[in-house]
């Protein structure tokens, strides 16, 4: 039986929008300071920085996915959620470089981020399908229960 370990009120609710919008705007305000020739002074909008960022990111998901996955999916999905947006801005980051000739296809920051971008998306499609068909199943037997 799949139940929530998140406690469900307004300041939950506050808190995950604050940290959403909060790390879009990172990830936004990391894109503009990085995209271009024109490089941040500010060293926590920093490429290298970024890639901290998102490793600690992926990190903290693995400890929660090992540890908690049964108690917190909610959670566990929104974090990966937050996760892959990082690792797509680094992405389009290295492409970029890339593409202005900065790096070369051989550079193992762009094929490690490339990896992991790859992954980052396979297991978001993968976690997004195995909730859905949880759903209809859980919904198929309530809905039998109900009707009968």
């Amino acid at each position: 039986m799949a139940y929530d370990f998140v406690p469900k009120s307004a300041y939950t609710t506050l808190f995950y929008l604050f940290l959403s919008i909060s790390s879009i705007l990172y990830y936004s305000m990391c894109f503009l300071a990085n995209f271009g020739a024109q490089k941040s002074h500010l060293f926590w909008l920093t490429e290298h920085f970024l890639w901290r960022v998102c490793l600690t990111q992926w990190c903290i998901l693995a400890i929660f996915g090992a540890v908690f996955w049964r108690k917190i999916r909610i959670l566990y999905l929104y974090l990966a959620v937050l996760a892959g947006n990082g690792t797509m801005v680094l992405w389009i980051l290295k492409i970029q470089q890339f593409l202005d000739g900065r790096i070369d296809l051989m550079n193992i920051h762009l094929n490690l981020i490339s990896l992991l971008f790859f992954f980052a998306i396979l297991h978001n499609f993968t976690t997004f399908y195995i909730f859905h068909r949880n759903l209809a199943k859980n919904s198929k037997k309530s809905a039998i229960i109900y009707y009968v």
